[in-house]
């Protein structure tokens, strides 16, 4: 594994080499190694040398996700969602979502929250989407901040509400545009006191959150 990922991100800034990490991630696989076959999901889903390869992905991602890691249940599920490298299938992928989200997988439990949010295959559950983007948010993800901070920004009885959207949209503006003009918008209605407190959430979200704070 550590010789597949020298290939893939090399430490000295030089130009990946794929095939090489590739191959030495399949070493690791065929010898059982769980993210081994999760990260050739991955490179074959983003475009191996330059194309992607979904029939490869969505295999690797099986092979993983059938022992429960959490990345290519979520990789899985997105190939069923789109149907790509396997047939079209709302259903399975919804199901591979959930058990990906219930091992804090972002990207999964976003996804779940869109579901729920506009009722793609499921009763639409405000309540749930509003819990799903919740728990992607809290792990970094921007799109799932923006959108939490949306809704919450919609709760105009909340002040509490309030100052928790201006924290999430806080948090995504670097990533997600249409954040600012919400924010602008919220600035208007807040008081000085919660502005600071909502500011200060931001900042103790960013210390604790430090992988995130590129963002």
């Amino acid at each position: 594994m550590d010789l597949a990922t020298f290939y893939l991100h090399p430490p000295d800034g030089t130009a990946p080499d794929v095939g090489q990490a590739i191959h030495y991630y399949q070493k690791a696989a065929d010898l059982g190694s769980i993210p081994a076959m999760a990260k050739l999901g991955d490179i074959f889903a983003n475009g191996a040398e330059g194309k992607a390869d979904y029939k490869q992905a969505a295999t690797w991602y099986r092979k993983a996700a059938d022992q429960g890691q959490p990345d290519a249940q979520f990789g899985l599920a997105l190939c069923y969602a789109l149907g790509q490298g396997v047939p079209r299938d709302p259903n399975q992928a919804f199901l591979l979502f959930v058990a990906a989200a219930e091992h804090g997988q972002p990207g999964a439990q976003y996804n779940l929250a869109i579901i729920y949010e506009e009722g793609k295959g499921v009763p639409a559950d405000p309540v749930l989407a509003a819990h799903y983007f919740q728990l992607s948010a809290d792990r970094g993800m921007p799109q799932a901040q923006f959108h939490l901070g949306r809704l919450l920004a919609g709760k105009k009885e909340s002040r509490s509400d309030q100052v928790s959207a201006y924290k999430w949209l806080m948090l995504a503006e670097n990533s997600i545009q249409e954040s600012s003009p919400i924010l602008s918008d919220l600035r208007k209605s807040m008081t000085k006191e919660e502005i600071n407190e909502a500011e200060r959430q931001v900042d103790s979200w960013r210390i604790a959150h430090p992988e995130s704070s590129h963002r």
